[in-house]
Parts: structure tokens; C-alpha cells; sequence
């Protein structure tokens, strides 16, 4: 079986992984020193479909559940020579990329269940509607198999160090934790596994989650800890949805092969042609960092950037006229965070428009919205009036009444006398801090309120 992710060797041309910048679709490539897979070792397979309506995934057995992907890949515009069937039964695309029955299914315009997606059309003209939900946080990535090897462990380390990086819509985190560092709360979880060979293989999302293994070979340590965090970034990149950035010629990273096809979905204000310092490209070399070159950085920020009128923890956005606006001016909101400051650049500079902060206390009334944004979302999600029209009186009373925070406590201002006149909220800060209850209420007392977790102060 070929892995996903051929390597040339040091001495050839500088050629990198793939980048995230071209468009959503495939996975990795081989186990070959070097080149791309061949056109005409496909597997022999049978192109037609069951007969009949598409049935729920999960009741197909494996042979049917192959034979509509082929015929699903067939729809979605794969030639024969692009479709195989490894010996282990999964269905591959291009050389590098794992192809379920439930993303093929998404390719052609249908769900798990065989129903339509919208009006379907949109998705057979772009052929690759496989993201992953801007509602996945947090995507844990198990890198225990990568633990006996210092140069596998860094590139893995590297790889998700360079995404956070990035102000998107999710955060990865690597799991087994180190204590005592906190268990995470995993939407999803991404497996590591440790093949043999150079290369690499990923997979497509499917139903909004991202394919859920990265398959590294052992061989990638030889080449140090720039080409193993390249790899690892690529897999992951293909793991949420980015295709080869040379998919219109693999030659250009691996020395041969042609196009890739279908096209699949451009990303817009992202190039065209060639982009030899992205990490999608379809082979990588000795020299490859695994850094994110400008335009994949654009491909991130618009597919998963957060709101650009919102502080981040990362940088940049998700609107790259705007990255790139703010980013001539202030280097800092694309290269380091992407703070309040930057927020008010995107009105200052001219770059768009963000509305002014909310200015006024969640316990008086005013514009819509408050100035403390977890009393905010909170109440909101209740009651959007009152972030869609107005922060009224029924709002600020549903700061206490909904348990999103306090308004008029005693427990959210200092005072000379032990405790405040919340018992819940009196009871979990002085279980930290017995001053508080023994002594007086002092400042400290008050901003121990949020800082523990025991309430907000609106």
C-alpha cells in the first residue's frame, strides 16, 4: 500500500509537502522515496453502483459500501486510473487519500442516509463540500505512537504549536496530556499512527468532523525535525479538509506525475499556480520547515479564521481583504496575536467595519449587548432581544434570574466586613481564600468571584 506523502531526497530541488492554500479534497502520499503514485496501478475494482436507492452507511456491508464509492468517485468526476482498492479493502483516490462511503456520499450531494443536501446541485459542480464545522472547538490529537521518537514528537508538537497559532475556529491540543496539565474536552479525536516507510496518509471530513487518522511513517525521523513537522502539518491540513497545492502538476514537488483530478474547490484570493513554500504541496524534501507560507495562511484564515472584530488567541481572521489590510499597517496582528487593537484597526484604517464595544454595565440598561461578554452571551442566548435591540430592564434582571451573574451584590464590591450576601457565591471563594470570610471582603475577594469561577460581576 502507498502512503500519502512522498519524499525526494535533500540533494533534489527544495520541494515541500502541499499547501492548504489551493482547494478542499484529498489526502497523502506515498511510501516511495520519491514520486507520485503512478497512473496505472489503480487496483481493479467494479465501477457500478448497488442497484437501487442509496441505504444508510451502516447498512451496507463492506463489498457494497465499496462499490458505490467507486461509483460515487466515478460521479464526482475521478477517472478509473485515479481509483484503487489497497489490500486492506480502502478505497484511495490520487495515491493519498482515504475515501469513506459517508464522504464520497457528501462529494455527490447526499448525507449518510442517502438524502439529498440542499438542492445537491451546488455540490456535484464543486465535487468537494468536505470541511469540517466551525462548531468542532477543540480537536485532540493522540500522539502516543510518536513518543519513542524524539524527531516524530517535535514535528507533531511543531505542527499543532503552528495551527493555534492561527486565530481559528478551533484549537488542537495533543493528547495523552502531561500532568497536571487538564484533560481537554475533545469534540474529536485525530489518532496517530506510526507506518512503516517515509510518507504519509490522511483522509477527507465527513459529516462536518475531520478524518480522524494521520499515518506517519517511521522513515520520516531521517530526514530531522523541519520535514516531520511538514509532514505532520500536511496530514492534519488534509485531515481538515485542504487539498495538494501542486494538484495541477505533482512534478513540480516531486519530480514526476501530472494533475490530480478533479480540480476541486478553489479557495478564493489564494494562488493559482504554484506555491513551492506551502506545506500542501504533494512531496516534501530535506529542506522543508513545515512553516505556513502567506497563502496558506490565507486558505486557514478564510475556511476557519474567527470574526475579525473579535480579540483572538491566535492571529489573524477570517476575512483575509482585511487580514491583509490590517497586516500592512500593524504586522503584529498577522504575525502574533490578533488583539483589541487590531479589532480597532479594521474601522480605523479603513480596512471594514466593526461595531463600537458596548460600553454600559450587563446591570444597566442601554444599546444592545453589555460589556461583560459572558454575562452576554449568556443572557442572549436566552433572550436575543437583547442583543438584537436593546439591553432593557427585563435583560439586566435575567443577569441574576438566568445565573449568568450579579448585579447589586455585595459580593461584587469591597467592603470592611467578612463575606458577602451571596451564599453560594461567599462559599466558593472563601473555600480558596478564608481571608475573605475571617477578615473582610477586599478587592482581592471581588475579583476572586470571576477568577475562581464562582459567578460575574455584571
Amino acid at each position: 500500500m502507498r502512503s500519502n506523502h512522498n519524499v525526494i531526497p535533500a540533494s533534489s530541488p527544495s520541494l515541500r509537502v502541499t499547501a492548504l492554500a489551493a482547494a478542499l479534497l484529498t489526502a497523502c502520499q506515498g511510501d516511495e522515496a520519491r514520486g507520485p503514485a503512478a497512473d496505472g496501478d489503480a487496483a481493479e475494482t467494479e465501477s457500478e453502483a448497488t442497484e437501487g436507492e442509496p441505504v444508510g452507511v451502516e447498512a451496507l456491508d463492506p463489498e457494497a459500501a465499496r462499490l458505490e464509492i467507486v461509483a460515487n468517485l466515478q460521479e464526482a468526476g475521478y477517472p478509473e486510473r485515479e481509483i484503487e482498492v489497497n489490500a486492506d479493502g480502502l478505497v484511495i483516490v490520487g495515491g493519498d487519500a482515504i475515501v469513506t462511503l459517508e464522504a464520497s456520499r457528501e462529494m455527490i450531494g447526499i448525507d449518510r442516509h442517502g438524502e439529498p443536501i440542499g438542492d445537491g446541485d451546488e455540490f456535484r459542480q464543486y465535487r468537494t463540500p468536505n470541511v469540517i464545522s466551525t462548531a468542532i472547538d477543540v480537536i485532540c490529537v493522540n500522539g502516543a505512537a510518536f513518543a519513542g521518537s524524539p524527531v516524530l514528537d517535535a514535528g507533531l508538537n511543531n505542527a499543532i504549536a503552528r495551527y493555534n497559532a492561527q486565530n481559528l475556529s478551533f484549537n488542537m491540543v495533543r493528547i495523552p496530556v502531561v500532568p497536571p496539565a487538564p484533560a481537554p474536552n475533545c469534540d474529536v479525536v485525530i489518532n496517530g499512527v506510526l507506518t512503516g516507510g517515509s510518507g504519509g496518509l490522511a483522509g477527507f471530513p465527513a459529516g462536518g468532523l475531520p478524518f480522524t487518522t494521520i499515518n506517519i511513517g517511521s522513515g520520516v525521523a531521517a530526514f530531522g525535525v523541519g520535514p516531520a513537522s511538514a509532514v505532520m502539518a500536511h496530514e492534519l491540513g488534509h485531515c481538515i479538509g485542504f487539498r495538494h497545492t501542486d494538484w495541477f502538476d505533482r512534478s513540480l514537488s516531486c519530480g514526476i506525475g501530472g494533475a490530480e483530478v478533479p480540480a476541486g474547490v478553489h479557495i478564493p484570493n489564494t494562488p493559482t499556480g504554484n506555491d513551492p513554500g506551502s506545506v500542501m504541496v504533494s512531496c516534501y524534501s530535506g529542506a522543508s520547515t513545515g512553516i505556513f507560507s502567506a497563502e496558506d495562511l490565507d486558505g486557514l484564515h478564510q475556511l476557519y479564521g474567527r470574526d475579525c472584530c473579535v480579540n483572538g488567541d491566535g492571529a489573524g481572521c477570517g476575512n483575509v481583504p482585511v487580514n491583509e489590510c490590517v497586516g500592512a499597517a500593524d504586522p503584529f496582528c498577522l504575525n502574533n496575536f490578533w488583539d483589541g487593537i487590531c479589532v480597532g484597526e479594521v474601522t480605523s484604517l479603513g480596512c471594514g467595519s466593526c461595531p463600537a464595544p458596548v460600553e454600559h454595565s450587563c446591570c444597566t440598561t442601554g444599546a444592545a449587548g453589555c460589556e461583560n461578554n459572558v454575562i452576554e452571551q449568556g443572557v442572549c442566548a436566552t433572550d436575543p432581544y437583547c442583543c438584537n435591540n436593546a439591553w432593557d430592564g427585563i435583560c439586566v434582571g435575567e443577569v441574576a434570574s438566568l445565573g449568568f451573574g450579579l448585579c447589586g451584590s455585595t459580593c461584587c464590591g469591597p467592603h470592611g466586613t467578612p463575606g458577602c450576601d451571596n451564599g453560594g457565591v461567599q462559599a466558593c471563594v472563601c473555600a480558596a481564600d478564608p481571608y475573605c470570610c475571617n477578615n473582610q471582603w477586599d478587592s482581592i475577594c471581588v475579583g476572586e468571584v470571576e477568577t475562581l469561577g464562582c459567578s460575574q460581576c455584571g
